[in-house]
This record gives structure tokens, sequence and C-alpha cells, in this order.
């Protein structure tokens, strides 16, 4: 009687689990199809959407195994629903070690006197570099930073100053892309190239020029994307700690509902 009930409580608790799982499922396949349904996140966000969807998908997939199997107590489905959540806690688990990995780098230097911060390219690991300065990749980002006016509002009708840039809190991509170089001296329209970059002769006092053909500008966007990815990585830490919990329980209902069954199946062999 005891275990009968164990066994019952197991498979409630599983499917209850699962259920949680289920909705956090659904609310990652909606940040997914906020981020690609957007005309300028489609471009500017690709680097998260597939991992985003992948993780969506697995994740309802599971969850779904897991409340079929708890709630029709049926030994075959939780056996598949424990052996995919088992290769899902191994996927995750790497997925997680990689974006810490990719995220440990990467801190913007502060510009002395003022609030912005100076962003360079060395600052952030090979992996993260090659996603988005790779030509293709970066033609594509260029665009939609430029369609998205990443740099306007007041920023298009500063004054020749600088120090206009410096009096506003900037973004890493607006800091990057928007702000005069800040090892260059500008002298009327004149940047003087002072780095070893490149940066100050290819910044342009014009719209649809400014920096976005500076490395700044990329460093800029790789500050943006590892935050994102470091947030992920910290989800990731949360959404297994949850999922060794449901593992751990439907190994319990599993183990609970077999010594169930041959308890039935030995009784039965009794004779009468």
């Amino acid at each position: 009687m005891g275990r009968g009930c164990f066994c019952g409580c197991s498979n409630a608790v599983v499917g209850v689990l699962n259920a949680g799982i289920m909705a956090i499922s659904l609310m990652v396949l909606g940040l997914w199809a906020w981020k690609a349904g957007g005309d300028l996140s489609t471009v500017c966000d690709q680097f998260l959407q597939a991992p985003l969807l992948l993780l969506g998908a697995s994740l309802f997939a599971v969850s779904l195994l897991g409340i079929i199997g708890a709630c029709c107590r049926a030994s075959c489905i939780l056996w598949l629903y424990l052996a995919v959540t088992f290769f899902l806690i191994l996927a995750v688990s790497c997925f997680t070690a990689l974006a810490f990995v990719v995220t440990n780098k990467g801190a913007a230097a502060a510009v002395s006197g003022h609030g912005v911060g100076e962003f360079r390219l060395g600052d952030y690991s090979g992996w993260l570099r090659r996603m988005v300065t790779h030509a293709g990749h970066w033609e594509k980002i260029e665009s939609c930073l430029k369609d998205a006016k990443v740099c306007g509002g007041p920023l298009h009708a500063l004054p020749l100053d600088p120090s206009a840039f410096y009096k506003t809190t900037l973004s890493p991509t607006q800091s990057g892309c928007c702000n005069p170089p800040a090892g260059c001296h500008r002298k009327g329209r004149q940047f003087p190239v002072l780095s070893d970059d490149g940066d100050c002769e290819r910044w342009r006092n014009e719209p649809e020029r400014l920096c976005f053909g500076c490395n700044s500008c990329k460093a800029g966007v790789l500050a943006n994307l590892q935050a994102e990815w470091k947030f992920l990585a910290i989800f990731n830490l949360g959404l297994l700690a949850l999922l060794v919990l449901v593992y751990s329980v439907g190994c319990c209902a599993v183990r609970s509902g077999r010594r169930d069954s041959y308890k039935r199946y030995w009784r039965s062999q009794r004779p009468t």
C-alpha cells in the first residue's frame, strides 16, 4: 500500500514539475519568436536565435514526454523520457560551459573624465570575435545598425565638439559606433591617427558613416552579444538544477513503478 502510494506520488510530482518545464519552454520559444519576428532583430540578434529555438523545442518535447508518461503511468514512455532528459542535461551542461568560457573576457575601459566605455576587439574571445567580425556577418549587422538608427535622434545633430557624446549615457553599441574614437583628438574636421587600429581614419562626422566601420563598433556589438550569452548561461544554471531534480524524481517514479509491477506479477502467480 505504501509503495503504491509512493509510486503515485512520484508520478504526480513528475507531472507537476514537467508542467513547469513546459511553461519555461513556452517562454523560451516566445522569446525566440519575438527576436525572429522583428525586421531588425532577425539580423541583429541572429546569433541567439538558433540556441533559443533548440532549447525551447527540446524542453517542450521532454516535458511533454514526462507529462504523458506520468499521467498514463506508461513505463516505456517514462524510460524514453529519462533517456532524452539525460542527454538534454549533458547538452545544456556543455552549452553552459561554452557560454561561460567565451564570456569570461571583455570589459570596457573607462574613458578618463567621461561616462562612456572604450571597447576593444582584443578584450573578447576569438570565437565570439569570429561570429561578429566575419565579413558576411558584419555587413548584415552594420546594415541593421544603420536601419535601426542606433545613432539617431540627438546623436545625429551633435556639434563638432565630441564632448557632447560624453554627456549622454550610451549603450556599448552607441559608444563604439557613434562616438568619435577616444584615442583621437579632433582638429576641425580631421582626426590625426594616434592609434594602431585605424579607427581614427575610419571615423567620419556623417550620420551614415560615423564609426560603423570601426573596430570599436564591432567591439561594442560584441559587448551586447556577450551580455546576452552570459545571461543565457546563468539562466541555464538554474535550468540544469531543475532538470536534475526532475530527472531524479523520474528515476524514482520508474523504479517505484517497476517494483509495483513486480509485486502485481508475483501476486498473480500465487495459487488461488
